[in-house]
């Protein structure tokens, strides 16, 4: 009896090897109601990002001609993520986050609508008038004299709150794919949503580099009915999609004692991060990644509409070929489905966008531009994020991964947002090349750095998998005993066989 149970028990410890050992894939994704509902309304939500961010950026400098304002579009992209994902984590953590997913894209929607009403009433608050100047000799200069103040301000308020808005559903994006993904196709569930938000920078800037040539205003509207279509689709996924697990309620407490709460959670998030190194030495490389890249964040525009001076076609097409890139380093990284050491991938990325700021620095030549330039950019853009998302959501509980994430996008932005502080105060009295050029090789000495401490560290350096070692060596030592075992069997065989025809001999 003793036997067959061990043999037994050999079998199943194999097949749960094997069904451990299942490949990744593509198709399982395929298969999720949930994620195919998510994936709707996260391509729709992105390209109307792209074409209503594109157009808004356009507009605003073919309207001021302002490069510092083009900065503070960077500053306001970053300011609302800190002020916001302090408490989102804990929101997301706590409340049904398909119902979030549902609000927080309406709010976009309604704030796109915002946006496009604005732009309506633009001729009306832009304020002009003119200033006549005498000088000697009888000579009289006539000063036009431009106001945008009163165009600028609402438009800037409504980006600042829809950036707001955007920072928490990305986060609840991504602590609920963890939930309705199983962990072996985290990296290709990941890979695809980078591929996704790669199509939509194809389509985005596409659609915008025609439409722009026609009108603004149909570009925003545009813009507006894109965004009503992802919140159709995030209905249905707050009607018929998993719902994640239920959490205890917390009952409300005083205003001292909630803060006090939300600090303890915060430091959850924190301590989580803090507890796994490989997750803690991407936050720190993030940040400093994010701080150096803020040079060309800042002064993208300006040099392709200022110093290029590319109209909205070509300036579409350097952006789509530059996603173009970032859709083929996704697809590659879903390919190979699991990546046993991803930090090697997060050292690659910070190494392709030191060439692409140094080429960025000093060519300005259009076909290489958008040929060249745009491949180590577009390789970052589709690559920079699947490894940092992926080893997230791999190591830590679903019940604490806002509250981690949340605690990754505030640092990560705070950075980003000194970044672009930095470079909006120089924006209008320093050339943009120089910006660049301090920029890339800040990006260098990041990229040396953090290449260094990886190859020191040997638990940077391990396998993101240890617990597949683990498993290996456990079944080793059943094989080893099922041959000892076959092996006594066959012995007490041969004795007795042997025993036998000795008494029939005797016989």
């Amino acid at each position: 009896m003793v036997l067959i149970t061990e043999e037994e028990d050999h079998s199943s410890i194999k097949n749960d090897s094997l069904i451990k050992k299942e490949k990744p894939s593509i198709k399982n994704i395929l298969k999720n109601k949930s994620y195919i509902l998510l994936f709707g309304g996260q391509i729709s939500n992105m390209i109307a990002a792209m074409l209503g961010g594109m157009t808004f950026s356009y507009l605003i400098y073919a309207t001021t001609g302002n490069a510092a304002l083009m900065a503070l579009m960077g500053i306001l992209g970053s300011l609302p993520t800190i002020i916001v994902i302090t408490f989102a984590g804990i929101i997301v953590d706590r409340i049904d986050q398909r119902k979030l997913i549902f609000i927080t894209i309406v709010l976009r929607a309604v704030l796109f609508i915002g946006i496009l009403i604005v732009f309506l009433f633009m001729d009306r608050l832009i304020q002009s008038y003119v200033i006549y100047e005498p000088f000697k000799n009888g000579i009289i200069f006539r000063i036009t004299v431009v106001k945008y103040v009163h165009f600028i301000w609402p438009m800037y308020t409504l980006l600042f709150i829809n950036n707001a808005v955007f920072s928490f559903y990305n986060l609840t994006v991504s602590t609920y794919s963890k939930y309705i993904v199983e962990k072996k196709d985290l990296l290709v569930a990941n890979s695809f949503n980078s591929t996704i938000t790669q199509i939509a920078s194809v389509i985005g800037p596409i659609l915008a580099g025609m439409i722009i040539t026609v009108s603004y205003l149909y570009s925003f509207m545009a813009s507006v009915f894109i965004m009503g279509i992802a919140s159709l689709i995030c209905l249905l996924l707050m009607k018929r999609g998993k719902a994640p697990p239920k959490r205890k309620m917390v009952e409300r407490l005083s205003a001292k004692k909630e803060i006090s709460r939300i600090y303890n959670d915060m430091k959850v998030g924190f301590n989580v991060i803090r507890s796994e190194p490989k997750i803690m030495y991407v936050l720190i490389v993030y940040m400093g990644f994010n701080f150096v890249t803020a040079s060309v964040n800042g002064t993208f525009s300006v040099v392709l509409q200022g110093e290029m001076t590319m109209n909205a076609t070509w300036y579409g097409a350097v952006i789509a070929v530059m996603s173009g890139f970032g859709i083929i380093t996704s697809l590659v990284i879903m390919k190979l489905g699991k990546i046993n050491r991803k930090l090697i991938l997060v050292n690659l990325v910070i190494f392709l966008e030191v060439i692409g700021l140094f080429l960025f620095t000093f060519i300005r030549n259009p076909w290489i531009m958008l040929f060249i330039i745009t491949v180590p950019f577009g390789i970052v853009n589709g690559g920079a994020n699947i490894p940092s998302f992926t080893l997230r959501q791999e190591k830590i509980p679903h019940e604490k991964l806002g509250r981690a994430t949340s605690f990754v996008f505030l640092f990560t932005s705070l950075m980003n947002l000194l970044g672009m502080i930095i470079v909006t105060s120089v924006a209008n009295s320093v050339n943009p090349m120089y910006i660049l050029l301090v920029g890339s090789c800040l990006c260098l000495l990041l990229s040396v750095t953090s290449f260094i401490i990886f190859m020191r560290r040997s638990d940077l350096r391990s396998t993101d998998y240890p617990e597949e070692k683990v498993e290996t060596k456990q079944i080793e030592p059943i094989e080893e005993l099922k041959a000892i075992i076959d092996q006594d069997l066959s012995d007490d065989l041969e004795i007795t066989l042997t025993t036998k025809a000795l008494a029939s001999s005797v016989e």
